[in-house]
């Protein structure tokens, strides 16, 4: 018999509560999350379903798997467990939204733990014992984890200790950025990675579960043997809403010049120099002042509750991200100096230089205010841009307070699935040639819903990294496809034969996962 999955009275309260998504995009997302609890199999049944969900960089997998948590609570499910990601960041992010989104409007349909301790096996207990004794009708317990060995592992003692008061528990683990410590990242070494190895003893403790991996870059699960317990039988594409801006519009495949700026290889970091640069790139100036002209533009309309962000992703290393914040500051403090200064020539040649960047929105920022009212909000623009600068990284854990303006500087923790609000100015010299064409794309950070500030966007790069990445445009839309395809026909993704269109000399993902072999060809 066909398992129909329903929408009930969460599902309901749960699109009740979400204001910033039209009606049409919320009939969409409930019916693809319906594919994916149906894909996921009956509840009760001992199912081990492994599913991958694919979305669009930041183009709306929080609130999809939100959706799914809410429908997961309508047809049985008595345990959902969400692993929030890697990092404290992102754990952060994402719990809190999911908080925001299901669980504070349940009207206890729900309850929280948030990486419990071992000696939390009463709660689970007693929670569990309710849930079978009302059939259903109490809560259903949400646990969210960080990706880590140590909180995967106490969840599993937990529900060891558990026992069969947690037998007939239905469960659904969602697996966020899925790409990212889930898999097995020690298979070159022929071991098993921590985190992968506590999944895999939290999931023998379950004794019917459906397993969602979460990604916006699928190589990394796709590219596992098929014999590995987390390679997936299914895959659900889901569709973005209609103000989403991605990889489409940023690179199509003939160059977007009004969104993309190559930056000149003179100007680039060699890979193999370790020395620091001693001044900012004119690039890098160019693109500052153009942040601080859209900045402007906010303070000469009075919009004082609206974010704006630049980026600044200069390289891997630590020492580099310090660097380039000193050259913020340097730069910020010679521009308020120099526009509240006595000095009529230096402010006359400044002045150029921001009319030259005020030129450049213009030109597809239409209603941007006078040259005068942006050259007069200027000063307090800048003002703000200073007690902005934050570096984010993993040897930094500077707090991030979103303010009028902002300009954060950092390297991989703000990638995967880290959202920058109101990014307009993006600069990036790190350059990924000859690397994982996975990781390239989660540095994206300017995708997302930013219809309403596309004509203020500016993304800085490499000529090699943006032709990179419109390659990897043909690569995504192709391999969507390809799973729709499976998905439509009913087919297990164990008999998808996985063929990838890339760029010479890029990889799909790291070495260190891909289990299933792969073989090379040029494509003719």
């Amino acid at each position: 018999m066909t398992y129909e999955p329903k929408r009930d009275k969460q599902t309901d309260l749960f699109l009740k509560g979400i204001n910033d998504i039209p009606d049409p995009q919320k009939d969409i997302m409930v019916d693809e999350s319906l594919k994916v609890i149906t894909a996921a199999g009956k509840p009760g049944t001992d199912r081990k379903n492994i599913g991958l969900v694919v979305g669009y960089v930041q183009s709306g997998k929080t609130m999809s798997l939100t959706c799914v948590s809410s429908l997961a609570r309508d047809n049985g499910y008595g345990h959902i467990i969400i692993l929030c990601g890697v990092t404290n960041e992102l754990y952060t992010q994402n719990m809190k939204r999911v908080m925001d989104d299901l669980i504070e409007p349940s009207k206890m349909a729900f309850l929280t733990k948030a990486n419990p301790r071992r000696t939390e096996v009463d709660f689970y207990r007693g929670k569990f014992r309710l849930f079978r004794l009302s059939k259903g009708k109490n809560a259903t317990v949400v646990t969210f984890l960080l990706k880590h060995s140590n909180h995967i592992n106490n969840l599993a003692a937990i529900l060891e200790s558990v026992g069969s008061d947690g037998a007939g528990i239905p469960t659904l683990v969602i697996d966020d950025e899925a790409h990212m410590a889930g898999l097995n990242t020690s298979f070159s070494k022929e071991e098993e990675s921590n985190v992968y190895k506590a999944l895999k003893s939290l999931r023998s403790k379950l004794p019917d579960y459906a397993y969602l991996q979460y990604t916006a870059t699928p190589q990394a699960p796709l590219l596992v043997h098929l014999a590995d317990c987390v390679s997936p039988e299914f895959a659900i594409v889901l569709t973005p809403g209609s103000d989403y801006v991605g990889g489409r519009q940023f690179f199509p495949q003939t160059p977007n010049r009004d969104l993309i700026v190559d930056i000149p290889k003179k100007e680039l970091p060699e890979s193999t120099d370790d020395e620091l640069p001693d001044s900012p790139p004119d690039s890098f100036k160019e693109a500052l002042w153009q942040f601080l002209v859209g900045v402007a533009d906010n303070l000469a309309k009075d919009r004082r509750d609206t974010v704006r962000s630049m980026l600044i992703h200069p390289h891997k290393l630590n020492n580099w991200q310090w660097r380039y914040k000193e050259f913020t500051q340097d730069c910020l403090k010679f521009a308020q100096d120099t526009l509240l200064g006595e000095d009529e020539g230096d402010k006359s040649a400044l002045i150029k230089e921001f009319g030259l960047a005020y030129k450049e929105l213009k030109r597809t920022h239409h209603d941007i205010s006078g040259l005068e009212d942006i050259l007069a909000s200027l000063p307090e623009a800048i003002e703000h841009a200073k007690s902005g600068i934050m570096v984010i990284n993993h040897a930094n854990k500077e707090k991030i307070q979103w303010n009028i303006s902002n300009i954060l500087i950092g390297g991989g923790i703000l990638g995967v699935g880290f959202t920058v609000k109101g990014l307009t100015i993006s600069y990036m010299l790190r350059t990924s040639p000859r690397g994982q064409i996975d990781s390239m794309q989660q540095r994206a950070r300017f995708f997302g819903y930013r219809a309403k500030d596309l004509s203020l966007t500016r993304v800085y790069l490499s000529e090699e990294t943006h032709a990179a990445f419109r390659d990897y445009v043909k690569h995504e839309e192709g391999t969507r496809e390809d799973l729709k395809a499976m998905q439509r026909a009913g087919k297990s993704l164990k008999k998808w034969k996985r063929h990838f269109l890339i760029r010479a000399g890029m990889q799909l993902t790291r070495k260190s996962i891909q289990s299933l072999l792969m073989k090379r060809g040029d494509g003719k």
